[in-house]
């Protein structure tokens, strides 16, 4: 949409170039080659085939609707870059959350991508020559399971760019003990041993860069932000403007297809054959499936880089399904 200086906007995403037609999720406009003219990164989304199946060579087989985008802003005009930019472009991604920032300090934007499912989140470090190299592998020793959305930001105040991943383990510990997301151990170790894949948990990441994105350590568990349910949107900003940048979660679902007893229930052969048969109703089973509100958490960083949930004084305490966020000053209150 671009604004004609009228209060109106006009659709020309032909015209500009950008209109993909695939499984995008997010956008990101950002100068990747400092020429004063913002790019453009699409990520984009996958779906269960063949081609998301197997070790992580198919990385390099390109897909046209799943496989993210990078775009070059050429005069008002995008071009697509990707097969010369190191950007991976595959059906093996299964994009859900991506940010910007200067991870390594040296001044030029990189890139992290978290990806859903088995494939590691991507960190793509911008070689300051138009190119990119995914660098995950060198400077992280695991990642959320079930990447979905993220954030960048300096959550200790220390001049270092660190990165928080949302992913879906449950809070509540009745939840959480008929939970099933995970593979089989065995499944595990095949994917890491033969499958060319990194470790991955299901909960969330804080990944703590430990110094120009040499390496990162991951503080999740012991920040105490590793559980907030099915969640899809965080966001590190200073909500109570103390200098310290706290964190909020959207999330929910409106069924949890995950669950261990409605898994057992569909999986009954008697359950099967009345479905097959017409006898049972695609609706009436799906209802039995447990629903997914929960109320989204807001954390209030301290100074010693723990984090407290503060979901219920602030305020944000009813149960709801939410999969995305944005904060601004709406009131020009100077408070996000």
């Amino acid at each position: 949409y671009i604004n004609n200086h009228d209060g109106t906007f006009s659709e020309k995403s032909v015209e500009y170039g950008l209109d993909f037609s695939g499984y995008s999720t997010q956008s990101v406009f950002f100068d990747y080659n400092h020429d004063g003219k913002l790019d453009c990164f699409l990520l984009n989304q996958s779906n269960h085939s063949v081609e998301t199946y197997g070790d992580t060579s198919l990385r390099r087989k390109i897909n046209l609707q799943a496989g993210s985008r990078l775009y070059l802003n050429q005069n008002n005009h995008f071009q697509d870059v990707t097969a010369k930019s190191g950007i991976y472009s595959s059906a093996l991604g299964y994009g859900l959350g991506v940010a910007v920032g200067d991870i390594n300090n040296d001044g030029w934007d990189d890139i992290y991508v978290g990806n859903d499912f088995h494939e590691n989140d991507y960190e793509y470090i911008n070689n300051r020559n138009g190119t990119f190299t995914e660098a995950g592998a060198k400077h992280f020793n695991h990642y959320s399971r079930f990447s979905m959305g993220n954030d960048m930001a300096d959550f200790n105040n220390d001049g270092q760019l660190d990165i928080f991943t949302a992913d879906m383990l449950p809070a509540e510990e009745n939840i959480l003990k008929t939970y099933g997301g995970d593979e089989s151990y065995d499944q595990y170790k095949y994917k890491i041993l033969n499958g060319g894949f990194q470790n991955q948990y299901s909960r969330n990441s804080l990944q703590k860069n430990l110094g120009n994105g040499e390496a990162f350590a991951e503080v999740g568990l012991m920040d105490g932000v590793s559980a907030t349910d099915w969640s899809w949107s965080p966001l590190m900003a200073d909500f109570d403007n103390d200098g310290i940048k706290d964190l909020f979660i959207a999330n929910g679902i409106k069924r949890r297809p995950t669950d261990m007893d409605y898994i057992s229930f569909i999986s009954d052969l008697s359950v099967q054959a009345a479905l097959s048969s017409g006898h049972q109703s695609d609706s009436l089973v799906l209802d039995k499936m447990p629903v997914g509100n929960t109320h989204t958490f807001v954390f209030k960083g301290n100074p010693d880089e723990k984090f407290t949930d503060k979901s219920s004084i602030w305020g944000i305490k009813d149960a709801m399904l939410s999969n995305g966020a944005a904060y601004a000053d709406l009131n020009n209150s100077g408070h996000l």
